[in-house]
């Protein structure tokens, strides 16, 4: 580690939590309204900032994003580690239609990601295929008008 990050890093510490979710916050909005490059070329910087300020919603779609720029590049290991981020997250969200379709969407993403990275006959692809089996058979049953 640099001086430069030990110092950082003991900055850092210093700050209570809330503090340090408040600058996190901060940061990540910063960067989304002045920097698109950011956003778009490194949306991973964007995820961090705001999964450690708390901000579940945003912090999710950038992880997603992330991911997709990932399996853009042919980094599906870096993909796989982001989409499992995004997931990490979500049971903070509230129960719903919403969240189901989101989970799902990242479940496959994920699924896809760990074939490439492990095969397709896999005990890691089968752990994460199962759930979205689960999920997508109850999301297609669902009548459409309780959507």
């Amino acid at each position: 580690m640099t001086e430069h990050a030990l110092v950082q890093d003991a900055a850092h510490s210093t700050l209570l939590r809330g503090q340090r979710q408040e600058l996190h916050a901060r940061i990540g909005k910063v960067l989304e309204d002045q920097f698109p490059e950011i956003v778009g070329n490194q949306p991973e910087i964007l995820a961090h900032h705001f999964t450690q300020a708390g901000l579940v919603e945003p912090a999710i779609e950038f992880w997603r994003r992330a991911g997709v720029r990932s399996v853009a590049r042919s980094a599906h290991a870096e993909a796989a580690a982001q989409f499992q981020s995004a997931l990490d997250l979500m049971g903070k969200l509230p129960p719903g239609q919403r969240r189901d379709d989101r989970d799902l969407e990242l479940m496959l993403a994920l699924a896809v990601t760990l074939i490439a990275v492990h095969g397709f006959g896999s005990l890691r692809v089968e752990e994460c295929a199962t759930p979205v089996g689960a999920l997508g058979l109850a999301i297609t049953i669902e009548p459409a008008s309780r959507r």
